[in-house]
């Protein structure tokens, strides 16, 4: 095999060394030497072990040519005569475990000397593959003799038999009989469905869907998971599913998010046979007393640990890429059948669960944890949205994070613009507009009953919209000024009306503690009576509606004396305007006495003389006498 490989010729060039010497010899200088340095000093230094003292000291009589096998390099390389390299810390602490091992087994045949040497040599290049120490590897580079030399080093404990892999490793030995625990663990794990057994030994990294992400500046993640060992975690905007059945049927129950369910292109019958070797050596590792206290057995595990996640990784890679069927199941429509594999399936995946994406390339925001310097810059830029909505800009200076997520969010997809004669926050582009739309429907539904902040973003956040967390809020404060004159925001049940610095930045904390009520007001009696008395509390045309009726009442009821909002010598209509729904259910959760309740406020309050028996959207339209208003407010003398 190795002639037809390397060819006849090249192999007679580079006698007298053989064939398997001629494969190792490369990957022997770079780990314990100094590359090619090293393979100029073997093959024509003159020191002891080098190619120039073999070819000295050989027998050149008749019969077969004597040739430098794997033994020969192992000599040289721990003579002391080559050249000292730079080899890693794992390397260096290989071999003299290895050599450690060969110098104190004394008493061995010649045979068994020589195939010690020659496994030693294979595990010092490599931990799998075609070159590791196989039997037959072994007996190619011994010749007859080979199975009497492993029987014989495997008598005394110097080589182990590593079966799942077939590959001998020289080790130092062990009372702990590791073989007959394994025995027993295997059958245990046998019976265990192989996607369990998977999900013991593997943990897939999540797929990220980059070139959906790089259309809508979104980065969508999807988990990975054996189908049937459990639920995928959770948190993601989908999951890639592995059957271990290549015979079974799609599955066709779908969850909120999107799934991918990947058929397998062949037979899994190799991959569950290292799986259960692997759970079973991760089990002894895991609860094994024995081996605990035994640091030779401990490593003797960890090395065939790595190993078998490493070969069933490259299983699960090759039973999983070219051949297999990716899947979607999502919605209603069935399996529906994918082009890609990997990454490219998780776009496509991404492209038909989340149509309606948000396209906002500004990765600070755009997540669903921002950092803590994106989270100060996000307060920063929704207190200016507050605070100066009709500014070009938002009246932010410089171009910190903050305006740039003015930009990416609000600025170029038309959310603030320029609308008639100054700026404005409204309905934005094709960019965000169903994530627009969601809230807006969000504050419809509020019209009956008031709704939280957290099913606001629930629905943003769930297919077709998908919006990421961080961008919510943002999202949500524009579309509630845009409608700022008949929504209103409640934070534990108390009617905030006026979103202060304080009050956004424990929006932002807690999300949940807050809720929304849309108001009517704007037509018919409730219009009329309304528009009266903004009139006159002398309000402006933006605040010309219930909402900014109710919160200049609030505020002017915020800053009645102490005496005055405890007192009970009122009478009973004064007490009703007081205790009624626009100062109890609306009023400002606040401990501070204030003072000095505006005149106008004053004069207003007994136009609700009636007792409300509604919410805020219930007071009578008409508005009585105000006289005497003013001193039945007043405390009394004496």
């Amino acid at each position: 095999g190795l002639a037809g490989g390397l060819g006849e010729d090249l192999l007679a060039s580079c006698y007298p060394l053989h064939p398997l010497s001629l494969l190792v010899l490369p990957e022997l200088c770079a780990r314990y030497g100094q590359h090619g340095r090293t393979l100029v000093s073997f093959v024509a230094g003159g020191g002891r072990g080098a190619v120039p003292w073999f070819v000295d000291g050989a027998s050149w009589g008749a019969g077969a040519l004597p040739s430098m096998g794997l033994e020969s390099l192992y000599d040289y390389f721990v003579s002391g005569h080559q050249p000292a390299g730079p080899a890693s810390a794992a390397n260096v602490t290989r071999l003299m475990e290895v050599t450690s091992v060969i110098r104190d087994s004394r008493g061995l045949s010649a045979a068994a000397a020589a195939a010690l040497r020659v496994i030693a040599t294979l595990n010092l290049v490599s931990a799998s593959g075609p070159l590791r120490a196989s039997r037959d590897v072994i007996g190619y580079a011994v010749g007859p003799g080979a199975d009497a030399a492993l029987a014989e080093l495997e008598s005394r404990s110097i080589v182990t038999h590593r079966g799942h892999a077939d590959e001998y490793r020289v080790w130092r030995g062990t009372d702990f009989d590791i073989q007959a625990a394994m025995d027993v663990l295997r059958a245990r794990h046998a019976g265990v469905p192989l996607a369990q057994t998977l999900a013991r030994v593997v943990s897939p990294e999540p797929v990220v869907a980059a070139r959906h992400g790089l259309r809508t500046g979104t980065m969508r993640i999807f988990a990975q998971a054996f189908l049937g060992a459990g639920a995928a975690e959770a948190g993601h905007d989908g999951a890639i599913l592995y059957m271990t059945e290549p015979s079974a049927g799609i599955p066709t129950a779908a969850g909120p998010e999107p799934a991918i369910v990947v058929r397998p292109a062949g037979d899994m019958g190799r991959i569950g046979e290292l799986a259960v070797e692997t759970a079973a050596i991760a089990e002894m590792l895991e609860g094994d007393e024995a081996v605990r206290g035994d640091w030779v057995a401990r490593r003797e595990l960890w090395d065939r640990l790595s190993h078998g996640v490493t070969s069933i990784e490259s299983g699960l890679a090759r039973a999983y890429g070219e051949g297999s069927e990716w899947w979607l199941v999502h919605g209603d429509a069935g399996p529906r059948r994918l082009a890609g594999t990997g990454g490219a399936a998780a776009s496509e995946a991404a492209d038909i669960a989340y149509p309606e994406s948000p396209t906002v390339h500004n990765e600070m925001i755009n997540r669903n944890t921002p950092s803590m310097q994106a989270s100060r810059a996000r307060l920063r830029l929704i207190t200016a949205m507050v605070a100066h909505p009709g500014e070009e800009g938002l009246g932010i200076s410089g171009w910190g994070p903050d305006r740039a997520m003015y930009e990416s969010i609000l600025k170029k997809t038309g959310i603030h613009a320029k609308r008639g004669a100054g700026w404005t926050i409204g309905e934005p582009r094709a960019d965000l507009r169903s994530a627009w739309r969601s809230v807006m429907s969000s504050i419809e539904s509020s019209r009956r009953r008031r709704v939280g902040l957290a099913e606001v973003y629930a629905a943003l956040q769930a297919p077709p919209i998908g919006a990421k967390a961080g961008m919510l809020p943002v999202v949500t404060v524009a579309a509630l000024l845009a409608r700022r004159g008949d929504v209103a925001l409640y934070e534990h049940g108390t009617y905030r009306p006026a979103l202060a610095p304080e009050v956004i930045e424990r929006l932002l904390k807690n999300p949940a503690h807050f809720e929304i009520k849309l108001l009517s007001g704007r037509t018919g009696a409730k219009g009329r009576a309304v528009r009266a008395v903004a009139a006159e509390l002398g309000l402006g045309e933006r605040e010309t509606s219930l909402l900014g009726v109710v919160s200049a009442l609030v505020r002017a009821a915020g800053r009645l004396p102490g005496y005055t909002r405890a007192t009970s010598s009122l009478r009973a209509r004064d007490r009703a305007v007081r205790d009624g729904p626009p100062m109890s259910e609306c009023r400002l959760l606040t401990r501070r006495s204030q003072t000095g309740a505006t005149s106008r406020a004053r004069r207003l309050m007994p136009g609700f003389a009636r007792p409300p028996t509604g919410s805020c959207a219930s007071w009578r339209s008409t508005l009585p006498t105000r006289q005497g208003t003013s001193a039945s407010l007043r405390p009394r003398s004496g």
